[in-house]
């Protein structure tokens, strides 16, 4: 039943030595564009510094299985989605509203940079087109993308690799 799995969760989460639990921060999986998630062909670079990174913790947020075969640009921009992509998309859209609302005619703050004829109600009007919010949203997506763990408070993992002492 689902009262016994709880019980069972609870009672075995008490009866583990914390100093058995250890995990790593986001960031330090990232650090170096990933330089950590890297393999030689199919194996994976362990050193003894590894295991000491991590740190016995009383909670672990996520568990991540390191894949001994993917490489590690793959293993990086995973990472970066999983973890920096809602607050990436959420930072663009910020800034292209605020692009917006700086361009509108009541604020004018930044020019609009391109200047080209439109007809509206039959009438030829000169109109400004911007290319602010063109380039502006995807550099503050990628910077955010690729660094926003090191921006915010760090999620703690699990990871072989780190957790599990590999000499």
């Amino acid at each position: 039943s689902l009262a016994t799995d709880a019980s069972a969760m609870r009672s075995l989460a008490s009866n583990v030595h914390l100093s058995v639990i250890r995990a790593v921060k986001v960031s330090l999986l990232m650090h170096y564009f990933g330089a950590a998630l890297a393999s030689d062909a199919g194996t994976v670079r362990v050193t003894a510094k590894d295991y000491r990174r991590s740190v016995a913790v009383p909670i672990i947020h996520d568990f991540i299985s390191h894949s001994w075969k993917t490489e590690r640009r793959q293993k990086f921009l995973a990472v970066c989605w999983l973890y920096n992509a809602p607050a990436a998309s959420a930072l663009s859209w910020l800034a292209a509203l605020a692009v917006l609302v700086m361009q509108s005619d009541a604020l004018a703050l930044l020019p609009r940079s391109l200047k080209f004829p439109a007809k509206h109600g039959g009438e030829l009007h000169p109109d400004g087109f911007s290319f602010w919010g063109l380039i502006l949203c995807p550099c503050i997506f990628l910077v955010v993308g690729m660094f926003w763990q090191d921006m915010r408070n760090p999620r703690l993992v699990f990871m072989d690799k780190f957790c599990i002492h590999q000499t």
